[in-house]
């Protein structure tokens, strides 16, 4: 069973090390080698100031265990962008948790916050290759061809809401 909620500052730490788990998803070079910007974004110092900005709404899924213990599970948030929350800008889930469904809950929570607090015309993304599939389950198609920039690879792409 998994709790969304708001993340705090106090997360910045365990959202820090899932993204960084998941290097192999999205970098080009497993290790997260040419990525060193984007990884600077996402160390501890990199995420306090993101959970700190107005301009990002993150919100972690919590599991808990058996023993009543809580693991962060997955994160997702949407960044703001021309006045709207409209830019997916980070949708992780641990790999414990693949194949469970968080993927999708995360999804609708994320796209029932956005339309609730900014009532966007479309979401963008720059879809991982690996979660590019994903995207186009939920009805996303690509505006560009597959980029590679500063370590990354992915795919933009686009939903249209309205």
């Amino acid at each position: 069973m998994f709790t969304i909620r708001r993340a705090t500052l106090q997360d910045a730490k365990n959202i820090s090390h899932l993204v960084r788990t998941l290097l192999p998803f999205f970098t080009i070079h497993a290790d997260g080698r040419g990525a060193e910007p984007f990884l600077e974004t996402v160390s501890i110092d990199g995420m306090s100031k993101i959970l700190q900005s107005e301009d990002f709404r993150y919100f972690v899924a919590e599991a808990k265990d058996a023993q009543d213990q809580h693991s962060l599970a997955g994160v997702v948030a949407l960044r703001r962008l021309n006045d709207r929350f409209s830019h997916v800008y980070h949708w992780f889930v641990a790999p414990a948790f693949h194949g469970q469904g968080l993927g999708r809950q995360l999804w609708q929570f994320i796209l029932d916050d956005a339309i609730q607090t900014s009532d966007p015309e479309r979401l963008t993304v720059n879809a991982s290759v690996f979660a590019h599939p994903l995207y186009r389950q939920f009805g996303f198609v690509d505006t560009a061809e597959r980029q590679e920039q500063h370590g990354l690879a992915f795919i933009p792409m686009e939903l249209k809401i309205r």
